[in-house]
C-alpha cells in the first residue's frame, strides 16, 4: 500500500502476517534498509492490529 506524506512524500507500507511477529520483528530495520538500498524507496512493514 502506498500512502502520501504530509510533505508530499510518498511511502509503502508492508503489512506482515502477526503471527510471524516473534520471527520478523527484530529483523524490521534491516529489512528497511535493504528495501531503501535496491529501490531507493522509504517502506514500513507493519503487523495488523488483532481485535
Amino acid at each position: 500500500m502506498n500512502s502520501n506524506r504530509l510533505d508530499g512524500s510518498k511511502i509503502t507500507k508492508v503489512y506482515l502476517e502477526a503471527k510471524e511477529r516473534n520471527n520478523t520483528e527484530y529483523k524490521l530495520e534491516s529489512m528497511m534498509g535493504v528495501y531503501r538500498k535496491l529501490t531507493g524507496k522509504d517502506v514500513t512493514f507493519e503487523y495488523p492490529v488483532e481485535a
